[in-house]
């Protein structure tokens, strides 16, 4: 065999394996296409480099839109899917409240999620250095209401 097969029959092995470590279902098309291609040139069949580079490329394509979407269905991933509602996950949360928070604008902020955020208070402004409990948002302004702690010693 020529040095030209082995680059394919090469080529078409490392990325076979390659697809072990980038799953996505395409590196192993491409990988086949390889070995073609390298079963082509050892038949005679293409002989000079860019040929086998656009055969390479052809068959590429074409076994991945041919193949691709049947083999998906043969052996889905094991990723799952669910939807998730930060904002509701985040209400009731005890913030800090690093500039007053008052309820006739949005110029307040409050720390949550390891930044600031611009707040209004629902009914009662939340002077800075308080705590506040988010209770929605609208955009990207927190409502937010003055955090009723039970004092120390006391709960459950």
């Amino acid at each position: 065999m020529s040095g030209f097969v082995w680059f394919w029959v090469v080529l078409g092995g490392v990325l076979l394996l390659l697809e072990l470590v980038v799953p996505g279902m395409v590196l192993v098309f491409l990988g086949f296409a390889a070995w073609i291609v390298a079963a082509l040139v050892g038949l005679g069949v293409i002989s000079a480099p860019l040929p086998a580079f656009t055969a390479w490329f052809l068959f590429s394509l074409g076994l991945v839109v041919a193949l691709r979407g049947a083999l998906q269905k043969m052996f889905p991933s094991d990723s799952t899917r669910q939807d998730v509602d930060e904002d509701h996950e985040a209400e009731d949360t005890i913030v800090d409240v690093v500039s007053d928070v008052a309820s006739d604008h949005a110029e307040g902020r409050v720390r949550f999620g390891g930044t600031t955020w611009a707040a209004r208070a629902l009914d009662e402004p939340v002077p800075a250095g308080a705590k506040a409990r988010l209770m929605y948002r609208e955009d990207l302004v927190w409502v937010v209401t003055p955090a009723k702690l039970a004092p120390e010693g006391e709960g459950a």
